[in-house]
C-alpha cells in the first residue's frame, strides 16, 4: 500500500513482474544505404531521450518501407526505450512517440513496449520512467545495454487499472505542466541571451 493514496481506493497493490504486462519489441537494423533525404522518419536509441524524442538528426527511409516493415511502426503515444546507454544524466531514455512522429519506423537497440494484460498506459509510461533496474542492471562498460531477459523478471507493485488511470492522468498532467513551464523558462533565457548580446555593444 503506498504512502499516499487517492481518495476512493481501498485495494492492495499486486506484485507483477515485467514479462507479466509487458513486452519489449526491438527495432530493425535498417541499412545506411538505404537512408534518403526525405521520406519516414527513424527513431534509433540516440534519439531517445529521457521525456521526449529529439528530431535533431534523424534519418529517413523511403516511405514504401512502412509496409515492408509493419512491425516497428511507431504510433503517436507508443512508449519507447533506449536500450543501448539506457541512462542520461542520471534519468533513464524513456519516452512516447509525438504527434508529428507518428508512422515513424524503429532501429535496432531501441524498443517499443508493448502490453500482455490490460494496463493503463499513462500509468505504464510513469512506472517505467523510474525504472531502478535498469540503471542499476544495464551491463557493459564501454556499450551499456538493457538486455531483456533481465528486464522480464524486474517486479513491481501495481494497482488495480481505475486507480492506474488516476494516477497516470494526474502525473501526466504533471508532465505537460512541467513542459509548458520549461518552454516558458527557455524562451525567458533566449530573451536575456539576446539582451546581452544587444545591450553591451
Amino acid at each position: 500500500v503506498p504512502a499516499i493514496r487517492f481518495k476512493g481506493f481501498m485495494g492492495d497493490w499486486e506484485e507483477h513482474k515485467f514479462e507479466d504486462l509487458f513486452v519489449v519489441k526491438s527495432g530493425y537494423a535498417f541499412k545506411a544505404h538505404d537512408y534518403v533525404e526525405k521520406g519516414v522518419p527513424i527513431v534509433n536509441g540516440e534519439s531517445i531521450k529521457a521525456g521526449y524524442i529529439s528530431k535533431d538528426n534523424l534519418n529517413f527511409l523511403p516511405n514504401i518501407f512502412i509496409s515492408e516493415y509493419p512491425d516497428v511502426i511507431l504510433n503517436n503515444g507508443d512508449i519507447v526505450l533506449g536500450l543501448n546507454r539506457p541512462v542520461i544524466q542520471g534519468r533513464l531514455k524513456i519516452s512516447r512517440i509525438p504527434l508529428e512522429l507518428d508512422g515513424s519506423l524503429l532501429y535496432q537497440r531501441a524498443g517499443k513496449i508493448l502490453f500482455r494484460k490490460k494496463v493503463n498506459h499513462d500509468f505504464s509510461y510513469q512506472l517505467l520512467e523510474i525504472l531502478k533496474f535498469a540503471k542499476r542492471e544495464a551491463v557493459g562498460s564501454d556499450q551499456p545495454f538493457i538486455t531483456t531477459s533481465k528486464l522480464n523478471k524486474w517486479r513491481f507493485m501495481v494497482p488495480e487499472v481505475e486507480e492506474q488511470k488516476k494516477i497516470g492522468s494526474y502525473l501526466n498532467y504533471l508532465d505537460n505542466l512541467i513542459t509548458l513551464k520549461q518552454r516558458k523558462l527557455d524562451q525567458l533565457q533566449s530573451l536575456k541571451k539576446f539582451m546581452l548580446q544587444n545591450l553591451f555593444i
